[in-house]
């Protein structure tokens, strides 16, 4: 009877759990994969939030945690969470380049690496984009959803997400050639599955 407890509790924690990423997305009328709309509440609560912050902001240092706590909402993952707080954005790279549970897929200027990326996304693994030209390089988020080409960059783009440090800008639901000029130093992460 234990025995069967056990097993039930288990599969119950087990299929809550592969419920909410399974809730990530939804397919659409062409059987394109997209955001579903608990993902869109998600994103816009975050960057309705990041507005309110950067409308209020003191110092330079405020609002830096969107980037961090989008991640972590939206793959439901605590490594950018210290302590019950989302780290400053400038953090991440540490964890994305020296972590055991992330890996590099390569440069995004790569045709295969963006495909990689979308695929992952797709599949529900956290996967970010890190402009390394820099120490505290841009950060975006690799969503799930469907590729577009991009003029600027001459490849198809993996969906995306971005929270702007040097200027008062989100977005959601856009080719990850929104948040970069071009692809030059724009390296894929992904978390180990």
């Amino acid at each position: 009877m234990k025995n069967l407890l056990l097993a039930l509790t288990i599969s119950t924690l087990f299929f809550a759990c592969s419920d909410d990423k399974a809730n990530m997305t939804t397919v659409d009328e062409n059987g394109n994969i997209v955001l579903s709309p608990q993902s869109i509440e998600i994103l816009k609560k975050l960057s309705d939030d990041y507005y309110s912050c950067r409308e209020t902001e003191v110092k330079k240092s405020d609002c830096r945690a969107f980037t961090s706590e989008a991640i972590c909402r939206f793959y439901h993952i605590e490594d950018f969470n210290k302590s019950g707080e989302y780290i400053d954005y400038r953090e991440i790279k540490n964890i994305i380049t020296g972590f055991i549970d992330w890996e590099l897929l390569g440069p995004a200027t790569d045709q295969s690496v963006l495909d990689q990326a979308q695929k992952n996304a797709n599949n529900h693994i956290a996967t970010v984009a890190w402009d390394s030209s820099k120490d505290y390089g841009h950060i975006a988020i690799i969503l799930p959803g469907q590729q577009k080409k991009s003029g600027k960059w001459g490849l198809m783009c993996p969906n995306s997400a971005s929270f702007f440090r040097h200027k008062k800008e989100c977005y959601y639901d856009k080719p990850l050639s929104y948040s970069f000029t071009n692809p030059k130093n724009i390296m894929l992460y992904a978390r180990k599955g």
